[in-house]
């Protein structure tokens, strides 16, 4: 066997290797009625897109090394945790939306070889959603695997939930109730009610529900309670960018003001003007897992720059130093027990 031979030999398999890896991950997309799953691998151009006169509204995404199980996407724990809200401010309300699948185009600033994949599930909707408006964001990915995301924009989208694990409960005023058939399709009912305040998923299906709060809260495996942001946020100052399902990770001797019995967010944002705090955390009804109750709805006010990590039930807020008038919020007064 000659050396030419070798050389095309190598080649050919080289080729092989290659257009294996294409059928195995090429990117694709997957129908479910009106429900739209795209997905592309790493360096590729995906687009997203919809019949005349009908708009994107994005369900859910992440990138990273997701997969898609019973047409849900579930997550690699370490992807990243800004997805969500860079696919929403590009593609949503559009009616075709190109997006290149890189490091790039979710600013991430570290050099990361583990990414291959970015899934996207939306829907078309004959009413235009509201386009979210222009942010910056600088991520970054730490050796120690944990996240540092800073958001720099007007507002954050305001359909972001909080979610509440493992916990069940009873909605006074109830919209809307139906058997379970997901995450995605409940919190897309919720977005077009402006009256639904959270949804509880539990093994009867999923309620809408336009209460202030909600009673009889109980322990139970895989419910779970989605609440809207825009109902927690209170009044959000236009110095602070507020995000839920993340924490910030406060190392010992950067705390520096601990609450307990934390109900209103509004009261963190006063004493962390008060003592010129750089970021909190908020624990809410899940708490830590592994410690003493009381650290629920516990708030932790911090100096230096923060770390994230993806951490569902958590609330994350940031100072950025640049305060002008207060943005006003909507936030439920007078009821029984707290949303958080």
């Amino acid at each position: 066997m000659n050396y030419l031979t070798l050389i095309t030999i190598f080649v050919s398999i080289v080729l092989l290797y290659e257009y294996k890896i294409k059928c195995l991950y090429a990117k694709e997309e997957t129908l479910k009625g009106n429900l739209k799953i795209l997905s592309g691998n790493i360096n590729e151009n995906i687009t997203l897109k919809c019949d005349q006169g009908e708009f994107i509204h994005i369900l859910d995404a992440s990138y990273g090394n997701p997969n898609i199980d019973n047409f849900l996407i579930k997550k690699n724990s370490l992807d990243a945790p800004h997805t969500l809200p860079v696919v929403q401010m590009l593609c949503e309300g559009k009616e075709i939306c190109d997006m290149n699948v890189t490091n790039d185009t979710f600013r991430i600033l570290s050099i990361i070889k583990d990414f291959h994949r970015l899934i996207i599930k939306y829907s078309c909707v004959s009413l235009k959603p509201k386009q979210i408006p222009s942010y910056n964001i600088k991520a970054k990915r730490g050796d120690n695997k944990i996240w540092n995301v800073e958001f720099q924009g007007e507002e954050l989208n305001k359909n972001l939930y909080l979610h509440v694990n493992n916990i069940n409960a009873i909605c006074d005023t109830p919209l809307l109730k139906k058997n379970y058939v997901g995450i995605d399709e409940a919190k897309f009912e919720c977005n077009n009610i402006s009256s639904c305040v959270y949804i509880i998923f539990n093994n009867d299906g999923y309620t809408l529900c336009e209460s202030s709060s909600y009673k009889n809260a109980t322990v139970q495996k895989n419910s779970k309670i989605y609440i809207k942001m825009s109902y927690i946020n209170g009044n959000i100052p236009d110095n602070y960018e507020v995000v839920p399902n993340i924490q910030g990770v406060c190392e010992k001797n950067e705390i520096i003001y601990e609450m307990e019995s934390v109900l209103r967010v509004d009261d963190v944002y006063e004493k962390c003007k008060e003592i010129n705090c750089d970021y909190f955390t908020l624990s809410t009804a899940n708490g830590l897992k592994g410690v003493s109750r009381n650290f629920r709805n516990h708030a932790w006010l911090c100096k230096g720059f923060p770390k994230y990590v993806s951490h569902e039930g958590f609330i994350f807020g940031k100072n950025n130093m640049n305060s002008k008038n207060p943005k006003q919020r909507m936030f439920p007064i007078g009821f029984e027990g707290p949303l958080i």
